[in-house]
């Protein structure tokens, strides 16, 4: 959100090993303790060549995608 790191986050999630740590994100964003609009900051995987599809493909950050208008 500061703008000093602007490439895309991504979760690889081999064999479903995140799948508690996605769940909990958003339980904190449907609980209000995360505005939803911040889980557009980080895409999911499968696997390690859909990650890499996703580097690839996914824009960098600009003015817009890091910082977020969280007054929606």
């Amino acid at each position: 959100m500061l703008g000093l790191f602007v490439k895309p986050i991504i979760i690889l999630n081999t064999d479903n090993y995140y799948d508690p740590l996605l769940d909990m994100l958003d339980s904190t964003a449907k609980r209000h303790f995360m505005n939803p609009v911040f889980k557009k900051l980080w895409a999911v995987a499968k696997t390690p060549e859909e990650a890499i599809r996703l580097v690839d493909t996914l824009p960098d950050w600009n003015d817009t995608t890091s910082k977020i208008n969280t007054n929606k």
